[in-house]
């Protein structure tokens, strides 16, 4: 949040883990608070104090775990769901099975 400038950053969980992204949350907003202060200037600001927040909306209920961040409105997305992760493994790994099935 203080890199991007944005005001609020929201969390998309499965919902069995909402509570736990709660709970995760509450410490990040410390160490923001920590990182803005440290940073001065802008980032000192009350705006910056509390960025984070658990989003209304849900991943799929047969995802396997993670999370998504995202800024308002889903402009930028960052996530790090298992899902996703194994894609980019899969998708990393491809070049490699014609060397390693032909020589």
């Amino acid at each position: 949040a203080l890199k991007l400038r944005e005001r609020s950053l929201a969390v998309v969980a499965r919902e069995r883990e909402v509570k736990l992204g709660e709970r995760v949350l509450r410490d990040a907003e410390r160490e923001v608070a920590t990182r803005a202060a440290a940073a001065g200037g802008e980032g000192a600001s009350e705006e910056w104090t509390s960025p984070l927040s658990v989003s209304n909306r849900r991943l799929p209920a047969p995802s396997a775990g993670g999370v998504m961040v995202e800024t308002a409105g889903s402009f930028l997305r960052c996530s790090n769901t298992l899902d996703d992760r194994l894609e980019l493994v899969f998708e990393g790994g491809l070049p490699r099975v014609p060397k390693t099935l032909f020589g």
